[in-house]
């Protein structure tokens, strides 16, 4: 995880992200998404329904907000001040980004499979679910790597199966494209991997 390494792959993340808000802005939805909703729509369980709608909260601000400022305060009252804001700002920044990309791009939410009253009411392009919970993981990952803290590559592997079943449950919930979840992990990514390089460039990391 050099910087090179982050810079190139942040790089390449934002050329994706790019082609792909493009299209949506153009068509909407690509060929894929409504097959995906679908597919969810027709596997829906009682026991499913109660296990999405919990695991979704992971990636909820109500949740996360107060876990990354209670990690920034303990970060710089343990003396580690660079790495509470590096956590603040990477978490916080790739929030805002998010949120900016929905007002600007305005994509409707699914409406397929689901009573669009139940529907959330901002934007669905890019997910902020997917964006919170990967910038925070993303972030967490760095700040291993950064302080060379032993197993940070079976923390990334702990960490990993919390997006990918976040990004599960906005679909099985059919709040969600698929391309939001994509898009929302590409924004997390692009964000806090072009930060680290800024970062923590002449620092000595």
């Amino acid at each position: 995880m050099t910087l090179l390494n982050n810079y190139i792959a942040g790089i390449i993340s934002l050329l994706i992200f790019l082609a792909m808000a493009t299209v949506i802005y153009i068509k909407q939805v690509f060929w894929f998404d409504e097959p995906v909703l679908e597919f969810f729509a027709h596997h829906r369980t009682p026991f499913l329904d109660v296990f999405f709608s919990t695991v979704t909260w992971l990636g909820s601000l109500y949740l996360l907000i107060p876990i990354v400022l209670a990690g920034s305060l303990m970060l710089k009252k343990s003396g580690y001040g660079d790495s509470a804001l590096f956590l603040g700002l990477g978490f916080g920044g790739a929030m805002l980004v998010t949120n900016i990309l929905k007002r600007i791009l305005g994509r409707t939410r699914p409406q397929s499979f689901i009573d669009p009253a139940l529907l959330p009411l901002d934007s669905s392009f890019p997910s902020g679910h997917a964006t919170h919970i990967t910038a925070l993981m993303l972030c967490l990952l760095i700040l291993h790597h950064r302080f060379a803290v032993p197993g940070h590559w079976a923390t990334a592997a702990l960490l990993v199966p919390l997006i990918i079943l976040v990004a599960l449950s906005r679909l099985y919930l059919q709040v969600h494209f698929l391309t939001d979840i994509i898009g929302g992990i590409l924004v997390a990514v692009v964000w806090v991997l072009l930060l680290d390089c800024y970062y923590w460039k002449g620092r000595g990391f």
